[in-house]
């Protein structure tokens, strides 16, 4: 059931595949073959490895100040015990420059990131292979299945998800090359970027500074984002005020203990809540005393007697204060309808240092709604490349990647396939409606069928004209023997009424007189 559930990930590659390379699947089938496709995990997403080469002082006698080689850091569940937790913590965390605005290691402690380049760092967090560390292990296994091979044409790259993308040089230069040796390895075609979580940001932040649009339109045949946190999330102001042990542990992980740690991440500075999305008004936090919006984020630091955290966000905010369209084709997947923290309020005296009272809003239970959907403002202003925005209801964080609506999805992009619904090698302007129920499933109570009428069950569409039937043209989006393909959702315009919505007409119009 897992395995099955987790294919929401394969279904977004393989809507983004070519049909013409061919491969044998395991069972003898001749198949498509997938676009190559390199994973960009998420904050905690991969593993890191230390070495401690004199540390000067330690938190706590068991504490060691030296070792003889690397050993697992992140994530390593037998360093999760007391006291072994406080050096685990003293080691991840950072120390920030004030003078150059970038964080460096602890004095006597070197980090490095392992399996650049291969699967085995993103598929599993924890070496040992415990459950908990289960991350995209069942994605990759599936997607051998499918004739992808690991470190060939699925490849990771993994990155220190405790930096923020500015502290990232080396390991954006190392993506670069990553995609374009993975382009070659694969008879030159082009690239599926496929980010979870903070990958998606931090891909976001690589493709418009790092590379420019004649490298992208030859690398990039498409980004996949799955639950990004485009403009931060809130869970990022607790974590700042009290620390944040994700609700799990809290005898062994007192989120007191890890609060000095996760403060010293130059990338939770650069997922705090954004002006992007939080308006002036709305208040983030509250206590007795006062109320925090993005409008008064320097009090806020002071507050929590933590100035090194305004420091840090005015660093993060150049960053996550530009979100601008890729430059790519964009499928923005998101999830919806999870409880997720959208205000924090500490009773009097228990401000910063004791857990707040949560007051829920929308959201995957970690990324708040407004945060997920910034990628809609991308729709008609990503430099004439398709953007596709897709809500899963109920899908939590971390779960997007195992939702039961992939299969159904994976059963659409298929069926397209097979009835080769090619592009027509004309010019096209696609023109339809939705926000219309439609029906979806019908049911027949027992003894009712066929004869009588069954109950619907609605979906999304025109009332007549499902939505997953209408966007089948915008699979033609490059696609087309050059021709161009514009795509035109209206909302709320049903099956018959689209002929004299206003809209529509006008749209109608500009084809004619070739304005579009």
């Amino acid at each position: 059931m897992r395995l099955a559930l987790l294919r929401l990930f394969l279904v977004l590659v393989f809507l983004l595949a070519s049909c013409d390379a061919r491969w044998f699947g395991k069972f003898g089938r001749q198949q498509p073959k997938g676009l190559p496709v390199i994973l960009v995990p998420g904050d905690g997403g991969s593993q890191l490895e230390s070495n401690l080469t004199g540390k000067p002082t330690v938190v706590h006698y068991v504490c060691s100040k030296q070792t003889a080689d690397y050993f697992d850091l992140w994530l390593n569940l037998q360093l999760f015990t007391p006291l072994v937790i406080d050096c685990w913590a003293d080691n991840m965390q950072l120390v920030f420059n004030s003078t150059t605005g970038l964080s460096d290691n602890m004095p006597g402690v070197d980090i490095r990131v392992a399996g650049f380049g291969a699967t085995e760092g993103v598929e599993w967090l924890d070496k040992s292979k415990a459950s908990q560390g289960r991350y995209f292990f069942d994605i990759v296994d599936s997607m051998v299945s499918w004739g992808y091979r690991r470190g060939k044409d699925v490849v990771g790259a993994p990155f220190d998800w405790r930096r923020s993308p500015n502290e990232l040089n080396e390991y954006l230069i190392q993506l670069k090359t990553l995609i374009e040796t993975t382009y070659r390895w694969n008879d030159n075609r082009k690239i599926v970027l496929v980010g979870h979580s903070m990958g998606n940001p931090l891909s976001l932040y690589f493709l418009n500074n790092y590379v420019d649009q004649a490298w992208k339109d030859k690398y990039i045949n498409s980004f996949v984002s799955l639950a990004a946190p485009w403009a931060g999330s809130m869970q990022i102001v607790r974590l700042f005020a009290s620390g944040y042990n994700m609700n799990y542990y809290r005898v062994i992980l007192p989120p007191s203990k890890l609060r000095a740690m996760q403060r010293s991440f130059t990338s939770s500075a650069f997922l705090f809540p954004s002006p992007v999305a939080w308006k002036p008004h709305e208040i983030l936090a509250t206590t007795a005393e006062k109320n925090y919006t993005v409008q008064n984020i320097k009090e806020f630091f002071q507050d929590i007697d933590y100035m090194t955290g305004w420091e840090q966000y005015q660093q993060a905010a150049r960053l996550n204060g530009n979100i601008s369209a890729p430059g790519v084709p964009v499928h923005c997947i998101y999830g919806t309808g999870v409880p997720t923290p959208e205000k924090f309020e500490w009773a009097p005296g228990y401000f910063p240092d004791y857990p707040p009272t949560e007051f829920m809003g929308d959201g995957d239970g970690t990324v708040n709604k407004k945060s997920a959907t910034v990628c809609t403002n991308w729709i008609g202003n990503n430099g004439g490349k398709k953007v596709t925005v897709h809500e899963v209801f109920q899908a939590d964080h971390m779960a997007i990647l195992k939702h039961p609506n992939a299969i159904e999805l994976e059963k659409n992009v298929e069926n397209v396939r097979k009835n080769n619904i090619s592009a027509p090698g004309v010019p096209v302007h696609c023109i339809y409606g939705t926000g219309v129920p439609t029906p979806e499933k019908f049911e027949w109570a027992p003894g009712y069928f066929p004869d009588y009428p069954p109950t619907e069950f609605m979906g999304d569409g025109d009332g007549t004209v499902n939505k997953k039937s209408a966007t089948v043209c915008t699979n033609w989006i490059g696609n087309n023997g050059g021709k161009k393909v514009t795509v035109h959702e209206i909302f709320q315009a049903d099956h018959m009424a689209i002929l004299k919505h206003p809209n529509a007409i006008e749209l109608v119009r500009k084809a004619i007189f070739e304005e579009i």
